[in-house]
């Protein structure tokens, strides 16, 4: 996953914003929940990129397997993305979103196919994924 750009920065940008400078930019909810938080979603997504990296090192056909270790990476595969998606589209303030020309709705719209299991084609979760 490309996602550890994010992390950079979400870094970078705290290290140019004061503490007034993020509450003033911020939409409410976003205030309300503090830098502290925020870094907490930042480090969640870290170990998730972890998480992804472990899942995709065995590479696709491993993934795309008829068997027990396939099924169950999939299904880790799925819960990332969804954790992924929610984690960028309701953790993280919105000044950081526009700041880093998050695609929110492309991104929301990857958590909502997640929820529709028949249709979900692997080979391209896989895909996503290993981006």
């Amino acid at each position: 996953m490309r996602r550890a750009k994010y992390i950079k920065a979400w870094n970078d940008t705290l290290a140019q914003m004061s503490d007034k400078e993020r509450k003033a930019s911020a939409h409410p909810y976003d205030r309300d929940r503090g830098v502290e938080k925020n870094t907490q979603s930042i480090e969640d997504l870290q170990d998730l990129i972890g998480h992804v990296t472990q899942i995709v090192s065995r590479g696709r056909d491993a993934f795309l397997a008829d068997t027990q270790d396939g099924w169950m990476a999939r299904g880790a595969a799925r819960n990332a993305l969804h954790q992924y998606a929610t984690i960028i589209t309701e953790h993280l303030p919105r000044w950081w979103r526009e700041a880093n020309s998050v695609d929110v709705e492309g991104i929301r719209a990857i958590r909502n196919r997640m929820h529709n299991y028949p249709e979900i084609d692997d080979g391209e979760v896989f895909d996503e994924l290993n981006r």
